[in-house]
């Protein structure tokens, strides 16, 4: 069933990721996967993402660059709706960081649009997805 309902995911060089069993293969004498359900890039993030984070520092923080977020966030919203994925700002100064987290109408759909464009605005290595296990609030 759940190769059935995945076909379309399975793709020569696509990621995907499966849930499902493991058990010992007696006829192999190995593991063996029986897969319950299977999902491609996109739907797993929106399924487990607990966060999308985007860190800054003192040089970096300027209103130029809050409005561009701004604005990206705005246009995300306005073709891609809004998602389940918290947005959180972690901002780094000289004596003293914090982490804010962002309210419901900041949530997102974490996709690989809105992530590519948040990263050439602010810099490959400010953007990240949170999961549960690199979660400091779960």
């Amino acid at each position: 069933e759940a190769y059935n309902a995945a076909r379309e995911l399975l793709v020569k060089d696509s990621i995907i990721f499966v849930e499902g069993e493991i058990r010992q293969d007696d006829y192999s004498g190995g593991l063996s996967m029986r897969a319950n359900t299977v999902y491609g890039l996109a739907q797993a993030r929106q399924r487990h993402a607990q966060a999308l984070l985007i860190e800054f520092t003192v040089d970096d923080f300027t209103s130029e660059l809050l409005g561009s977020v701004k604005d990206i966030m705005r246009e995300d919203f306005q073709f891609g709706g809004r998602g389940n994925c918290p947005l959180w700002i972690r901002y780094q100064g000289e004596e003293a960081s914090t982490d804010i987290k962002l309210g419901q109408d900041w949530q997102v759909v974490p996709s690989d649009g809105l992530i590519e464009k948040l990263k050439a605005l602010c810099g490959e290595s400010q953007v990240s997805l949170l999961y549960p296990e690199a979660n400091p609030y779960s």
